[in-house]
């Protein structure tokens, strides 16, 4: 009897790990596309993009002579201007608190972002900074030598890479790092 309430307690333990698990990744799906536009899956070969196609995390896509549109499941979307290269870094959930964390190689980026529950993180990193955010619009433009930020709705928090500083930027401001400098 002792033996069989064991065995019936780690089993219970193992499908509760197990549903964790399983709960902790999250997606987000092609909305649109138009013109060139390629994902790569789990660091695979480029495909074209198409719509209705799942992203999940180390995902990457790329628009050359393109845009695409992706919604995340959280409900927030992202608008991928031409000549971007993004990386899907990190999508995961724990109860409430989720986690979205993006690269920016290259190019622009809109994204309106959901208000974000207790605990939950948005990031966009790019060479030289990261936006984190807490529910609001905003415009990215990344390339090798410079990050600008431009904020429509709410506010975003701008940290240099090594998090030294960090800037607020609200609704209607614009900030930029550049030459080593945050402003």
């Amino acid at each position: 009897m002792f033996r069989q309430r064991n065995l019936t307690a780690v089993a219970a333990v193992i499908l509760f790990s197990a549903a964790s698990c399983f709960a902790a990744e999250r997606s987000a799906k092609i909305a649109s596309v138009s013109g060139e536009t390629e994902i790569s899956i789990n660091g695979g070969m480029w495909t074209p993009a198409a719509a209705g196609a799942t992203i999940h995390s180390p995902d990457r896509i790329r628009t050359k002579s393109g845009k695409m549109e992706i919604a995340i499941d959280d409900g927030s979307i992202l608008r991928v201007g031409n000549n971007t290269v993004m990386d899907f870094m990190q999508l995961r959930g724990e109860g409430e608190a989720q986690t979205s964390t993006f690269k920016l190689w290259v190019g622009s980026l809109k994204a309106k972002v959901q208000k974000l529950k207790s605990g939950s993180t948005f990031e966009v990193h790019t060479a030289q900074a990261i936006a984190a955010v807490k529910g609001t619009e905003f415009v990215l433009d990344a390339d090798e030598s410079k990050t600008e930020l431009t904020v429509l709705e709410g506010t975003v928090a701008l940290k240099e890479l090594l998090q030294e500083k960090e800037i607020m930027v609200r609704e209607n401001e614009r900030a930029s790092y550049r030459d080593g400098r945050l402003e």
